[in-house]
């Protein structure tokens, strides 16, 4: 991936520091003002150095607020490493606005991306080059799979109208606070919606989540899928438009903000059909009928 933008970590660095360097001069200078802006006003030296005791509490009180501020908020990016994970390069989402998850490659080299609390899918080439925004569908679509024909299939990553507190969930423009429906979509390269299904999800301990993480089999028959903290690894065919036997459930109940920490969280298929499985704390692979070949 090339540098494509001048926002590198050297001048974010330097400009970081001219920034901080004029606001706390305000600070560092205020003793210069002492006794002129007292006589001026009639005020005590205890006066003046309360206000700015106060302006010091105000300050360091706000600062947690502000970085959460900051962390919520902003353009997207992603970052390169190499195999031996040595930073090569960062570029810049300008169109989104929350973090960029489930990277994957196309057949054709291009990378895609999702924000999805955003409502974007991004596109690179192998080249570097961020490629103009393609609208799928104003939902939260997460998890690409790509199908020889050409078509791609997106996952609605949230379900329900009860985004978790503190978050930045985009809903679903005309249903009323509804951030997600927990679909599964079909759509051509162009952005055309083909294909739309409503597979079933599992229960979670937040109750906000749809298809989180999702994987296709290299028959290209049907998909894999996980509620990320739930007990299920589900199927769907997409051949036939219907549910398929789980493979794979984990022990245990879900109750709600109860965590087991025995829950599945993402899937991957191998070209030979075995399936990873992350379980949070280890990995699993598992065979077609669901058996736990290695941990």
């Amino acid at each position: 991936m090339t540098k494509t933008s001048w926002r590198t970590p050297t001048v974010i660095l330097v400009v970081g520091c001219i920034i901080l360097t004029l606001s706390m001069g305000v600070r560092h200078t205020a003793g210069l003002f002492l006794q002129p802006m007292t006589a001026d006003h009639g005020w005590s030296r205890e006066t003046f150095s309360f206000a700015i005791a106060i302006q010091n509490l105000v300050w360091g009180l706000a600062s947690p607020f502000a970085g959460a501020l900051a962390d919520r908020h902003g353009v997207g990016r992603i970052v390169q490493y190499d195999r031996n994970l040595q930073y090569k390069g960062v570029l810049w989402i300008g169109f989104t606005s929350h973090l960029i998850v489930h990277l994957r490659f196309a057949p054709d080299g291009t990378l895609w991306g999702c924000d999805c609390q955003g409502h974007h899918i991004v596109q690179v080439k192998p080249s570097g080059t961020l490629l103009p925004e393609t609208r799928f569908a104003d939902v939260g679509l997460a998890s690409p799979c790509f199908l020889a024909d050409g078509t791609i299939l997106l996952a609605d990553y949230f379900k329900g109208n009860t985004p978790p507190p503190g978050t930045c969930i985009r809903s679903i423009p005309g249903t009323n606070g509804l951030i997600g429906q927990g679909k599964l979509y079909q759509f051509g390269r162009d952005g055309n919606l083909i294909n739309e299904w409503t597979p079933e999800t599992a229960p979670e301990p937040f109750g906000f989540k749809g298809i989180t993480h999702m994987t296709l089999h290299p028959s290209e028959e049907h998909v894999t899928y996980t509620t990320e903290t739930g007990k299920r690894v589900m199927r769907f065919n997409i051949k036939t438009g219907k549910q398929m036997p789980d493979l794979k459930v984990c022990p245990g109940e879900t109750r709600p903000f109860e965590m087991d920490r025995n829950w599945a969280i993402a899937v991957a298929y191998l070209r030979d059909g075995r399936l990873l499985l992350t379980r949070g704390e280890t990995v699993e692979v598992l065979n077609e009928a669901g058996d736990v070949l290695r941990e």
